[in-house]
């Protein structure tokens, strides 16, 4: 049998499938296929796939993500720059997906709770959402009661606080 598989392989046969068609089975909408797939891609990342660029598949919804209203797939979004310039661009991306769970609590897309345990930065997937998209979606949605916005705000503290003025936080939160 060994000697069946040598010869195979040697004819062409792959001993895994190609990085590009695990990540396509992951964007399937046939929920088996697609689970196993990722199941598989995360279980295999480092040691069959050590050439996993995430900036190769940030345009593809591939990510099991959830947010307060579905399920659904999410991307990585544009992993080679963070948007510091072009935070037009950060709102567009509404299914760009986020490992930190409190994300979720602002309307972003984190990744599902059973995937907690995945490759999640070996994937490429962000912790937090950039300081400009977290601006840009203060201002489209800003909280609509005060508990929310408590909420919101503690959330945003620990972000926001090392990074970004509070005089500059204050300006970009004003109506226009």
């Amino acid at each position: 049998m060994l000697r069946l598989a040598e010869l195979l392989f040697r004819l062409g046969l792959r001993r895994y499938p190609p990085l590009e068609k695990v990540v396509d089975l992951c964007s399937l909408e046939d929920a088996a296929v697609r689970t196993a797939a990722f199941q598989y891609l995360c279980d295999n990342l480092s040691s069959k796939y050590p050439n996993y660029k995430p900036s190769n598949f940030g345009h593809v919804a591939f990510i099991p993500a959830e947010n307060n209203d579905s399920n659904h797939l999410g991307k990585l979004g544009d992993v080679t720059s963070i948007h510091f310039f072009c935070p037009v661009v950060i709102a567009q991306d509404s299914f760009q997906v986020f490992s930190g769970t409190q994300w979720k609590a602002l309307g972003f897309s984190v990744v599902q709770d059973k995937y907690r345990e995945a490759p999640i930065s070996e994937l490429g997937i962000q912790q937090h959402p950039p300081i400009p998209m977290l601006l840009a979606h203060l201002e489209k949605t800003p909280p609509p009661n005060e508990d929310t916005a408590r909420q919101w705000f503690e959330i945003l503290f620990e972000r926001i606080s090392c990074e970004v003025s509070p005089r500059r936080l204050l300006v970009s939160l004003m109506p226009l």
